[in-house]
């Protein structure tokens, strides 16, 4: 019935048990995204770990801190987990306290960062950019998410998207998948959206 599914994150043991097929496609920087009127313009690894744990609960205006988490398992978590231990540990720590608001969707997060004074959430870059969002992402340890400091790793959070089919793609939904892969065309739309085109970034 459905040709190709999406996804942010790998395959769950019992997903690939289900021999699917995964066709990478891009890979986007997962950002600290901030409602507006946050002073702060970028953060270190180190505050971005208190901040979940709850240690550092003001901006550098004084004013407070409003963490929103999205559900368990979100990829954005995932990617930030991954490369940051500590962070891992105490996000999780968060979900078992329940420290923190948790919103269940992109578009209940993008509407939470853009009306709550002071919020802070995880999100990824390509989601603000395309939607042109009145939000904020900030730098990491001054390093702003892009094409090139991804690939370089110099910014350290991104995740990749991906196609999954049941069998191998034919006829349209082939097609659409070299389009989408190899044409230039949307590569180039990929990279004015926020995200960074496979396979080169791999």
């Amino acid at each position: 019935v459905i040709d190709l599914g999406l996804v942010s994150r790998p395959l769950k043991d019992s997903e690939a048990a289900l021999n699917l097929l995964v066709h990478p496609y891009a890979r986007v920087p997962v950002v600290l995204a901030v409602n507006l009127g946050v002073p702060d313009e970028s953060l270190s690894i180190t505050e971005l770990v208190d901040i979940y744990a709850g240690r550092r609960r003001k901006w550098s205006d004084g004013s407070p801190i409003v963490v929103l988490q999205r559900e368990r398992g979100d990829s954005s978590h995932r990617a930030i987990a991954q490369a940051v231990p500590e962070f891992a540990a105490v996000n999780d720590a968060a979900y078992r306290e329940g420290r923190w608001r948790i919103v269940e969707s992109d578009q209940a997060m993008q509407e939470a960062l853009s009306i709550t004074a002071g919020a802070v959430g995880l999100f990824d870059l390509g989601a603000i950019v395309l939607q042109r969002l009145p939000v904020k992402p900030l730098r990491i340890d001054d390093i702003a998410p892009s094409e090139a400091s991804v690939q370089s790793r110099r910014y350290p959070f991104s995740k990749d998207l991906a196609f999954v089919s049941v069998e191998q793609p034919g006829g349209a939904v082939a097609e659409f998948l070299r389009f989408v892969v190899e044409g230039e065309q949307a590569r180039s739309l990929m990279r004015v959206s926020g995200y960074i085109p496979l396979p080169e970034a791999q």
